[in-house]
């Protein structure tokens, strides 16, 4: 993906354009060639931090709502996590508090 940040004439020839569902490809080929390198440079940072599914749905919404900038993106991704709309886990809101919950009954058992 750094590859197409960087050079964002690749992208109708990319494995990962054909990798995308076909309404995220359409919205991202209607871009101009700074908004598509803009698109994909944000998609890649959220990349590094959420699933596949988060940071689409952020770019995407950041497209349609915004300027598609990172922030917005990493507004509406931290949105989606927490209303539990994250679909790549099982976990509502994406979040596995079991941990927390396995301590705190091993506190009371052992008390």
């Amino acid at each position: 993906m750094l590859q197409l940040v960087r050079a964002p004439n690749a992208w109708r020839n990319s494995g990962l354009r054909e990798s995308l569902p076909l309404d995220v490809r359409e919205r991202l080929d209607d871009l101009d060639p700074e908004g598509l390198k803009r698109a994909l440079r944000v998609l890649l940072q959220l990349s590094e931090r959420h699933s596949k599914d988060v940071g689409l749905k952020a770019l995407l919404r950041s497209l349609d709502e915004g300027n598609g900038s990172y922030a917005e993106a990493s507004l509406y991704a931290a949105q989606i996590l927490e209303s539990g709309l994250d679909t790549a886990t099982a976990k509502m809101g994406g979040v596995d508090l079991g941990v927390y919950d396995h301590f705190l009954f091993n506190q009371k058992a052992g008390a």
